[in-house]
């Protein structure tokens, strides 16, 4: 016996196509149209009525995936992309914590480079570059400095981003999505300027 729908040649007393899915009654085979989803088979017994089955839970497994992917990676870009706070102050330079806990993302200035430069007071290396670095920041218009006085490696703050050495700058883009990894060579700073303009 043959499939109404697609011809395949079907064992007998199948009720079921496993070609192309269309369930059926038994018939003496003459012809089959289709008819907008549903094949009309014309037997010696009488007309009777074979729709095409509908794969439901794959349309169903498809929907969930789309759905997924789609909360995945609009959770990724708000974990990505800062939202910029409309009291965040614009100074050049400013120092935002001496020890304290402080939320780096809150002081993200709007269509600026900003550049935290996690120090200490005790620490030669940080004293040689704030000077450099503040020098380059009060030149280039799109840049600016936030300062995080780390004061001793058992701070609050210093738990809070884990900080291993200073200095220790990170630099965000105007999107506020960080470039790079945290530096302390000068070089390796303007580098990462560089890529965030």
């Amino acid at each position: 016996m043959k499939c109404p729908g697609c011809g395949y040649e079907l064992q007998d007393g199948s009720r079921e196509c496993p070609k192309c899915l269309v369930i059926f009654s038994k018939f003496n085979e003459v012809k089959a149209k289709k008819d907008s989803g549903v094949y009309s088979i014309n037997t010696t017994a009488g007309d009777a009525q074979v729709k095409r089955k509908k794969p439901v839970g794959m349309i169903l497994l498809i929907v969930v995936i789309i759905a997924a992917a789609a909360v995945y990676f609009i959770s990724r870009n708000k974990k990505q992309a800062a939202v910029f706070s409309d009291t965040a102050p614009v100074e050049k330079i400013l120092n935002i914590s001496n020890g304290e806990k402080v939320n780096i993302t809150d002081y993200l200035v709007k269509d600026k480079v900003t550049v935290f430069d996690f120090y200490a007071e005790w620490c030669g290396p940080c004293r040689a570059l704030a000077p450099k670095l503040e020098a380059y920041a009060m030149q280039a218009d799109y840049v600016v400095i936030r300062k995080i006085n780390i004061v001793d490696w058992n701070s609050e703050v210093t738990k809070q981003y884990g900080i291993q050495f200073v200095p220790n700058v990170r630099v965000y883009d105007k999107k506020g999505i960080q470039v790079g990894e945290p530096v302390s060579d000068y070089a390796a700073i303007l580098k990462n300027i560089e890529q965030a303009k």
